[in-house]
């Protein structure tokens, strides 16, 4: 058992952690892609889409690159589970009174 850092932003940097744990252990059996970020306390009129982006490509991309890359290993050995975790923020329980506009539904923005 060891960790790992990885940019789940960066295909090429989840891939070679795949790699290296393949390597290490002969197989992956099991993955949880539960990496997020949340932006500053920054109303949506105001956020600029760089933010709103870099939020986007962690919480969003990097659980498909995760899990993509993942899942094709499992694929190839026959077996495996993956597991996505999103946030409560999504619903606004956590969010109110921040104004987090890459986790609100469009009521609330």
């Amino acid at each position: 058992p060891y960790g790992l850092a990885v940019d789940v932003t960066d295909a090429g940097s989840v891939e070679e952690a795949f790699d290296r744990i393949h390597r290490d252990e002969g197989r992956l059996d099991g993955v949880v892609a539960g990496a997020g970020i949340v932006e500053d306390d920054v109303a949506a009129e105001t956020m600029s889409s760089a933010q709103f982006s870099g939020v986007l490509a962690v919480n969003l991309v990097g659980v498909f690159h995760t899990l993509t890359s993942a899942g094709r290993r499992m694929l190839e050995q026959g077996s495996g589970s993956c597991v996505a975790i999103s946030s409560m923020s999504g619903n606004h329980t956590v969010n109110t009174p921040q104004r987090q506009c890459a986790y609100k539904d469009n009521n609330d923005i």
